[in-house]
């Protein structure tokens, strides 16, 4: 994976995790999201079941997290917490510690009132203002929910009556708004007002 300076177009680094302590990827790289508050740090996740957290002044990986297969945007980071969205029916929204890699919980997603109890989640994403949100979405269910940081044990919201898998989502710079688009097509624009 490299890294580029988006000013200057220069490579900033080249992340191999050869001959590391802890492995690279092992199959394709869906997802690469960078921390906010410490550009250094980079979290990419991918098809291998792994979520790998770089510090780019170095080449190799820092911390792993083993489970969640990533298939799409499906990885998020906001101050100490990692939110991955996984293409799992057991377990397919996790919030993690970004210093420890440690999990923090398993999202409640087949809270609900939903045909089926699970999803398999092709994106996820905090809100951007302040992290207070986050969601999910995918197929299955072809819903995308969301649910309050704090209180992860139900979802806030939930857009159902899709006819395809939502493949792509995200909440806006300001907040106040998010949107969600799939294989039907459609992108479709919604006020986080209207949830809170």
């Amino acid at each position: 994976m490299k890294i580029y300076d988006e000013e200057t177009r220069k490579l900033e680094a080249k992340l191999t995790g050869e001959d590391a302590p802890i492995p690279g990827h092992s199959s394709r790289i869906s997802c690469v999201k960078i921390d906010k508050e410490n550009p250094n740090i980079v979290v990419t996740g991918g098809w291998d079941t792994k979520v790998l957290v770089w510090d780019i002044r170095g080449k190799n990986p820092v911390r792993a997290i083993i489970g969640p297969r990533i298939f799409g945007e499906a990885v998020d980071v906001f101050e100490d917490y990692i939110l991955t969205c996984s293409h799992s029916e057991e377990t397919p929204m996790q919030l993690w510690d970004l210093g420890t890699g440690l999990k923090v919980t398993d999202v409640a997603w087949e809270s609900g009132k939903t045909s089926v109890d699970t999803a398999l989640l092709y994106c996820g994403a905090f809100s951007k203002v302040d992290g207070s949100l986050m969601l999910g979405a995918g197929k299955i269910t072809n819903e995308c929910k969301i649910f309050d940081r704090n209180h992860f044990d139900d979802h806030v919201a939930t857009i159902h009556g899709i006819t395809r898998e939502i493949v792509c989502a995200d909440f806006s710079n300001q907040g106040n708004m998010f949107a969600i688009a799939g294989g039907d097509g459609y992108i479709r624009v919604f006020l986080t007002s209207v949830i809170a």
